[in-house]
């Protein structure tokens, strides 16, 4: 069986979650996506980064027949036709955002209809199509297969609706097929979309929507994705946010937590989308108490172009170069009972004082 995964935001967390689903019914479960590469949850070093996907089949087709293959659909491998030898069982399609991967796509529309390829070049003419629900028309007008949705509409085939939201987590019920299924906790309302696309793809491959709700009970996320570290009475929440819609998404949730402020640290990708930079400063602003600005990855720009860039001029938000003295100073400074967010990297590395190092362990080496 193999499993696309398409979307601006929510791709890697609804692979983990589908990972998490399926092992104990599929035995060889290889992914490919922003991780890398992995098969049974541990990761593959051996494969390179050249056509990544080909490399993946070949090695599963070859070491493990039988086996599963799930992996995320990138718009650069769409529109570029990278994907063509792949027929899908099933396509998911998450949320599509503006303001992304605009240094590959002339526009919004141009963009939307790429992801919307996963649908129509291919998934298998009886395969399964699985998407948010406010995209059904896009998905329909794609595809002649069954489609079913997930989100907070009546009219979702699999319907979810949040009952407590606090800093140990979100409590939500989730509807589906004249069910409901309560008391379900995951530490964000970020991940209750993806969830319920991997619920889906359980239900109509064959597991019973019982076990899956049974087995989500124990769901984990990724490393780097909502990863919260608890230091001098603040809680620190690591996450690969990196977009607006990500971004938005985050802040908006943690506003219902009730901490004591909110300090967001975080920056932009050289030589990535440069609309979403103003934008990514106005909404971290509007969202939290204090905003540092840092580097992320600044590849051939100048960080104090993207620091600038994202700033506009706006003084009160303040500009750290270095990531690892930014995270320090939101560390010191933030008042106990804050919770910080580091943004942007999520679980990637990047050299600190002549080491790789990941945002989670230069935080839990921290001392005052």
């Amino acid at each position: 069986m193999i499993i696309g995964v398409t979307g601006t935001n929510g791709k890697t967390s609804t692979l983990y979650f589908l990972e998490q689903l399926y092992k104990n019914v599929h035995k060889n479960i290889y992914t490919y996506g922003s991780r890398g590469f992995w098969k049974n949850q541990e990761r593959i070093d051996r494969l390179g980064q050249n056509d990544p996907l080909a490399l993946l089949l070949e090695e599963a087709r070859f070491n493990t027949p039988n086996c599963d293959i799930y992996f995320e659909a990138h718009s650069p491998f769409l529109k570029n036709d990278l994907y063509d030898d792949i027929e899908l069982d099933m396509a998911v399609l998450t949320k599509i955002s503006n303001y992304e991967h605009t240094e590959y796509h002339e526009n919004y529309e141009e963009y939307r209809q790429t992801k919307l390829k996963l649908f129509s070049k291919h998934l298998k003419e009886n395969g399964v199509a699985i998407t948010n629900h406010k995209y059904l028309a896009s998905v329909k007008e794609h595809t002649n297969c069954v489609v079913l949705t997930f989100g907070p509409e009546s009219e979702a085939h699999c319907r979810y609706e949040i009952e407590n939201n606090n800093k140990n987590g979100v409590y939500f019920s989730l509807y589906y097929k004249g069910q409901r299924f309560s008391e379900i906790c995951i530490p964000s309302a970020v991940f209750i979309p993806n969830f319920c696309a991997a619920i889906l793809c359980a239900d109509s491959s064959g597991i019973s929507i019982k076990s899956a709700i049974g087995i989500s009970k124990r769901f984990s996320l990724p490393r780097g994705r909502h990863h919260r570290i608890k230091k001098y009475d603040k809680d620190i929440i690591i996450d690969f946010a990196h977009n607006p819609g990500g971004l938005l998404c985050l802040l908006k949730d943690i506003q219902l937590k009730s901490y004591a402020s909110v300090w967001t640290v975080f920056g932009c990708g050289g030589d990535r989308s440069k609309t979403k930079r103003p934008l990514m400063g106005k909404i971290a602003k509007r969202y939290s108490d204090v905003v540092i600005i840092t580097e992320d990855q600044s590849r051939s720009e100048s960080t104090t172009s993207i620091l600038d860039q994202i700033a506009q001029e706006d003084s009160s938000l303040i500009k750290i170069r270095e990531r690892e003295k930014a995270i320090k100073y939101a560390v010191y400074n933030a008042p106990k009972g804050a919770v910080i967010l580091v943004l942007g990297m999520g679980d990637d590395t990047y050299v600190f004082e002549g080491v790789e190092i990941r945002d989670y362990q230069l935080v839990k080496n921290i001392s005052i």
